[in-house]
């Protein structure tokens, strides 16, 4: 038993490290958290595994190779159709909802209502309605709840931290569950959509990760292969709006997959030196349509 919960805690930090972990690790580590978290009491992971397929076959769709091959714009036909799948798609597009626009502040003493207080779906005060404190509530207004709670501490007021409805420490643990919730549920999503296409997977999935402002190594990391049209459009997407050539990725990530590869065997590239490889190749064809183009003169 102990070996097993040793290896499920090394499991788990690799994931959360980043390093020699599969999308499918990443996909069920995502399940366990759901379900272990008791996410949504009326959610069926079920659905949200068809959702998570709907999503990432919506991409596919939405991206078919000939858009990719000729940077074409994709259709919108696909869009509109996904609009009346289900429950969870408002959730991904708008992000975390804070449903209790009410927020308490009590004392821990005697429990006692500091601070009552209406905040926007990004939990940002729009207004004190009632202010025990001898602090002025315009110290308040326009701030974030995390400010309000730093702001309390910094005045040595505890606050009472018990699990009760509208307390603003746990109003703030519900909006980050969520937020976390969000945010693994599209980076499954890209995983799934990089997943099932060897050749164009990886653009689509970076492609996703622009459109949902996710970690854009991510579909480089496991979409870097040997063909090198494909690279060069995926790298391209990237530069565009990314700076950073200090990735380290699978080289043929998928390929290995498919052929039952340990994740730790398949060999690694950087994403500097990629791009170095394909400037000397582009400089070494400069040259040679220059030589070409004066020998031409010549005759």
């Amino acid at each position: 038993m102990q070996n097993k919960l040793k290896r499920l805690k090394e499991r788990i930090e690799r994931i959360i490290n980043n390093k020699d972990v599969t999308l499918e690790e990443k996909r069920k580590y995502f399940n366990n958290w759901v379900i272990e978290n008791n996410y949504f009491e009326d959610m069926d992971i079920v659905e949200l595994q068809k959702f998570i397929n709907v999503m990432a076959t919506w991409y596919t769709l939405r991206y078919p190779s000939e858009v990719l091959e000729s940077d074409s714009m994709p259709s919108t036909k696909i869009d509109r159709l996904l609009t009346n799948q289900n429950e969870y798609l408002d959730f991904v597009l708008k992000g975390p909802v804070n449903k209790r626009n009410m927020v308490l502040v009590r004392d821990d003493v005697d429990r006692d209502i500091l601070l009552t207080m209406k905040v926007d779906e990004n939990l940002k005060v729009v207004c004190v309605v009632e202010n025990n404190t001898n602090l002025d509530k315009t110290m308040f207004l326009n701030k974030n709840l995390k400010e309000i709670v730093n702001i309390l501490r910094e005045n040595n007021i505890v606050l009472y931290d018990e699990k009760t409805p509208f307390n603003i420490l746990e109003v703030i643990k519900e909006y980050e569950k969520q937020e976390y919730f969000k945010k693994s549920l599209l980076n499954t999503i890209m995983g799934e959509v990089i997943s099932r296409d060897l050749k164009y997977g990886a653009l689509r999935g970076m492609k996703f990760a622009k459109e949902f402002n996710l970690d854009l190594t991510e579909p480089l990391r496991y979409g870097i292969s040997t063909d090198d049209d494909i690279n060069r459009k995926l790298i391209k997407e990237y530069l565009e709006v990314s700076s950073n050539q200090d990735v380290e990725c699978y080289l043929d990530y998928l390929k290995y997959q498919y052929m039952g590869v340990a994740v730790s065997k398949i060999p690694r590239v950087n994403l500097r030196d990629v791009i170095r490889k394909y400037q000397e190749e582009d400089t070494f064809l400069e040259k040679e349509e220059v030589r070409n183009l004066a020998r031409s003169l010549k005759k």
